[in-house]
């Protein structure tokens, strides 16, 4: 008997699941989509309540002046 191994290549390459592949990616890029319109809407709403407050900030500045005129 000889000693020795046997050597035998195996070759793991994903040849027939480019469709997956391909609508994972898509999934992906639909979900990143939705995640960049939640970012914008988030920060167009900050921007409103800041807005807002500095306006009820102003009206009531002129209230307070209104107010103090003789």
């Amino acid at each position: 008997m000889t000693a020795g191994f046997e050597f035998c290549p195996q070759i793991n390459i994903p040849i027939f699941n480019a469709g997956k592949l391909k609508s994972e990616l898509r999934l992906a890029e639909i979900r990143k989509s939705g995640a960049v319109i939640s970012y914008e809407q988030t920060i167009q709403t900050a921007f409103k309540d800041v807005a807002d407050g500095l306006s009820g900030l102003e009206t009531f500045g002129l209230q307070i002046m209104a107010q103090r005129e003789p």
